[in-house]
């Protein structure tokens, strides 16, 4: 048989891991370029490179404009390393100043930015419970999805995909299953009978050819590369279950700075009225 005639759905998914792999990076890099934009807030320090690259001076002569220009250096620097979209310094002093009466660290702060207005230095409600419970499908998703392609990297046996009929089948070149282990299940000695279990012709004559001595190169690479792309999932649904998992870290942290910010503003007494 031509291996041809049953296509290793592993190589497949290699083939298009790997032809992708250039418009993937260049999608990572843009993806970083637009964190950036949106967390500084501006394109300052990519125009300051590209004036750089161009042979522009870094410094600016005149000391009035240069202290202007440190301190729209310093508001981008504080957007970007805080995730708080200040409107200037000010609101960036006062953030620190309402962390300290909070009892809250600064890094803990940023940890929780998104929920901090720094226009009036109010804290929003994470919202805990029902971000709770995303969480949990998240992980059960994620868990379950791991699992299955721990089976993968663990079994010996190839999923193949016949390329005519585009049924799916499992084989270790003894045995061959189809995607449903449980349907039936068919060795060499069932190719001399009459199989109802498998009505299609081209289907029962690449099953057969399976069984052959000289296709058992072929599925061993089949194997190799199923047992490859199953890392590489595993290896991703890891990051991703660790990044869930800081996520439910930072909104419960939020949740506390919340519960802190409330109880501050029920123990200050309220101005009386002029």
């Amino acid at each position: 048989m031509a291996p041809q005639e049953a296509l290793s759905v592993a190589e497949q998914t290699l083939e298009l891991l790997h032809s992708a792999a250039p418009m993937l990076a260049l999608l990572g890099t843009g993806c970083l370029l637009f964190f950036t934009l949106c967390r500084s807030g501006t394109a300052h320090f990519m125009r300051e490179r590209i004036w750089r690259l161009l042979g522009g001076s870094e410094e600016i002569d005149n000391t009035f404009l240069a202290e202007r220009w440190r301190e729209i250096k310093d508001l981008e620097s504080l957007r970007y390393k805080t995730g708080i979209r200040f409107a200037n310094l000010d609101d960036a002093m006062q953030m620190f100043k309402w962390a300290d009466e909070l009892g809250v660290s600064a890094d803990d702060l940023m940890k929780s930015a998104k929920y901090y207005n720094p226009s009036d230095r109010s804290f929003a409600n994470p919202k805990q419970k029902s971000k709770a419970l995303l969480g949990m499908f998240l992980v059960f998703g994620l868990l379950l999805a791991w699992m299955l392609f721990g089976f993968l990297a663990l079994t010996d046996y190839a999923l193949l995909k016949v390329k005519q009929t585009s049924t799916r089948i499992w084989t270790d070149g003894e045995t061959v299953m189809p995607l449903n282990r449980l349907q039936w299940s068919m060795t060499l000695d069932d190719c001399a009978k009459e199989i109802t279990f498998l009505p299609d012709a081209h289907d029962r004559k690449v099953v057969c050819e399976l069984f052959k001595p000289e296709t058992k190169e072929y599925l061993q690479q089949a194997v190799t590369s199923q047992k490859t792309v199953a890392v590489i999932f595993e290896v991703l649904f890891g990051v991703l279950f660790g990044l869930v998992m800081h996520w439910q870290n930072k909104v419960a942290l939020a949740q506390q700075i919340y519960s802190k910010s409330q109880a501050q503003k029920a123990a200050t007494p309220p101005l009386s009225a002029a």
